[in-house]
């Protein structure tokens, strides 16, 4: 958790972010959630919890 603001809003606020490849790690896997960050510029959206197998 960020304070006072999410990852989106501070992808947002960072616009030179946008050149670059950001993958969202997300604790709730809320669609709303998901689609925001895609919608922001990122490149992929990880909700925990999750396991690199699979």
């Amino acid at each position: 958790m960020l304070p006072g603001a999410d990852g989106v809003e501070l992808m947002e606020r960072m616009p030179g972010l946008a050149d670059l490849p950001v993958s969202f790690i997300a604790g709730y896997g809320r669609d709303q959630t998901i689609s925001r960050a895609l919608e922001a510029g990122a490149a992929d959206c990880i909700v925990k919890p999750f396991s690199p197998t699979g």
